[in-house]
């Protein structure tokens, strides 16, 4: 049985004897994590009370209420950091393979970038970032 996959534009075919090393790994791998899980479930311990059921916080007493809902700011900066983050993630290897994309790579991020300065401006003027 043959598999194959394609890299830049080029087929290429391996027998299947050749990836034996990583399927046995991989099978290995899924056998301990699902043994450890049942180990687990059948042996451990299965006392509920209340306390388990609260957030913990480093061992000390809860002093006050929480509220019920927190402000979706908190949410929508996340959100922001993620999608900045992502986009830093994408600098790293555009950055390496820049002199092979020429100026179509650079042409690209410039336009993906403009995308996301545009977001991000949006953000600002909508008032994201007040905390008031």
């Amino acid at each position: 049985m043959l598999i194959f996959f394609i890299y830049n534009i080029e087929i290429y075919y391996c027998n299947i004897m050749e990836l034996i090393g990583l399927i046995i790994a991989i099978l290995i791998s899924l056998i301990i994590a699902i043994g450890m899980l049942l180990i687990s479930i059948l042996i451990g311990p299965k006392r509920d009370n209340p306390s388990k059921a609260e957030p913990f916080e480093c061992g000390a007493e809860k002093c006050t209420p929480l509220p019920d809902t927190f402000p979706v700011k908190f949410y929508i900066v996340a959100l922001l950091f993620v999608l900045f983050d992502i986009e830093a993630a994408f600098f790293f290897p555009w950055a390496f393979a820049l002199l092979d994309l020429k100026l179509y790579g650079f042409l690209i991020m410039i336009i993906y970038l403009a995308i996301l300065i545009f977001g991000y401006a949006y953000f600002w003027k909508k008032g994201g970032f007040d905390w008031k």
